[in-house]
């Protein structure tokens, strides 16, 4: 629990990489205060950058840099083939098993919507060794007995290494339906421990660097995604998401699943 461990002795827990990763992203200059605040950031935040930032900002321009406004403040466009519901970031190839497959093993994220014109239904796959976003499905009129027969086929027709089906609410019957297949995994978000707004950061940070581009409905959902600040009866403001954000949660399932699972 980095909470009782000392700055001393938190300097034995930030390694060369992550140091560096720090100073980068955040502008730390000095390895104690860097060691403290990622212990911080791990502990009180559950990872939440954003909040962290706005607490206790290691430059004076962070006090301001999450402002009300849009969520992913610049992104890299990638090119899609739309074929239907369907974004191609990359095409996959047959393969003589029937199988569609692309240059790496793919992992499926999986966010169910009830079908009735608001929240979509998605699914995203993305690669396991790159970690970059292979396709994308999204589709806010199908109801969830046609959305589990899409799914049983997507899976037999793409062979993911591994899937993360959302468990709350409407996704229930979708991940009971699927729990059979190999590599299932059930997802299920809550945020009093902090994880939507970690996953949230995570991908944010990720497409900011560049690490990861962008586009078709991921896009979309990025540009048109806004944060703001309210502040509770406890007098500490936080970060309220607004927005479409039901491919960015079938993304970030499948990048959490391969943070936990990374290629070797």
């Amino acid at each position: 629990d980095l909470s009782v461990v000392g700055v001393e002795n938190r300097l034995l827990l930030i390694d060369d990489a992550r140091w560096a990763e720090l100073q980068a992203l955040y502008g730390l200059t000095s390895r104690a205060h860097a060691a403290w605040w990622d212990g911080k950031l791990a502990t009180d935040f559950k990872g939440n950058a954003s909040a962290m930032l706005r607490e206790f900002p290691v430059t004076p321009d962070h006090m301001f840099t999450f402002r009300e406004g849009v969520h992913v403040q610049t992104w890299t466009e990638a090119p899609v083939v739309v074929d239907g519901d369907w974004n191609f970031y990359e095409l996959p190839t047959l393969g003589s098993d029937g199988i569609n497959r692309w240059g790496e093993a793919a992992i499926m994220g999986v966010d169910t919507g009830a079908g009735l014109g608001g929240d979509s239904s998605t699914v995203a796959f993305i690669g396991h060794r790159t970690g970059r976003v292979l396709a994308t499905w999204r589709n806010n009129t199908s109801a969830i007995p046609s959305f589990i027969q899409h799914l049983h086929a997507t899976i037999k027709r793409y062979a993911p290494l591994a899937f993360v089906v959302e468990s709350n609410g409407v996704g229930q019957s979708v991940w009971s339906s699927l729990a059979g297949y190999p590599g299932g995994n059930e997802q299920r978000s809550g945020d009093k421990d902090g994880e939507v707004a970690k996953r949230r950061e995570e991908l944010r940070q990720a497409i900011e660097s560049g690490k990861l581009l962008v586009g078709g409905h991921l896009l979309e959902e990025v540009q048109s995604a806004t944060i703001k600040a309210k502040r509770g009866l406890d007098g500490r403001t936080r970060i309220v998401f607004e927005g479409h954000d039901d491919v960015i949660n079938a993304v970030s399932f499948a990048r959490k699943w391969r943070d936990e699972n990374p290629w070797k």
